[in-house]
């Protein structure tokens, strides 16, 4: 498979983040990353995402091929307004052994409603879908997570059980074959 550092979707980039960009972001340095990514890195999207962000440097400390699995700024290019990074989107690390890669995004507040999530999941799914190693699409959400179970609902994913997350809680774990996001020859 041939990695891209971006995926784009009609409305969307998903960027990967490089170790780098993620030490100036922990450092607070959203103007130079906004810069790379030409996009603006507000300071709400950084104050939502900064734990994952250090969560996922030191995950890259032991497992560096895992860099593209892992956080993507969810940026909104649309041609009436100006490039917006309204949330974030990542997989939990490369594929297990199994073949499951499960997935995880947030948006910030004042974006949801617009089907931003539903875009960037269908892309991200679709990218790592064309991964050989990936036979197992997945997402955790919370039991009381509403618009997150409709829209995994909505892509066809199926619950196939609970799990218990030290940090979350109970999760309702849903899963798919990446046979359904294959990308079409």
């Amino acid at each position: 498979m041939t990695w891209s550092d971006t995926v784009r979707t009609e409305r969307l980039e998903l960027p990967a983040l490089s170790v780098p960009q993620y030490e100036q972001l922990l450092a607070g340095d959203r103007a130079a990353v906004g810069t790379a990514l030409d996009a603006r890195i507000g300071e709400a999207w950084l104050a939502e995402a900064r734990w994952l962000i250090a969560m996922r440097r030191e995950q890259l400390r032991s497992h560096p091929d895992h860099e593209p699995w892992l956080i993507r700024p969810i940026i909104r290019r649309e041609a009436d307004a100006a490039p917006d990074a309204v949330g974030f989107i990542n997989f939990h690390g490369a594929p297990t052994d199994e073949g499951v890669a499960e997935i995880g995004y947030a948006l910030l507040p004042e974006w949801r409603g617009h089907g931003y999530a539903v875009e960037a999941v269908r892309g991200l799914l679709t990218w790592a879908a064309g991964d050989p190693r990936v036979r197992t699409l997945r997402a955790s959400v919370a039991p009381d997570n509403a618009p997150s179970r409709r829209l995994v609902d909505k892509l066809g994913f199926a619950q196939t059980g609970e799990q218990w997350d030290p940090e979350d809680g109970l999760e309702l774990v849903y899963d798919m074959s990446s046979a359904a996001f294959a990308p079409r020859a």
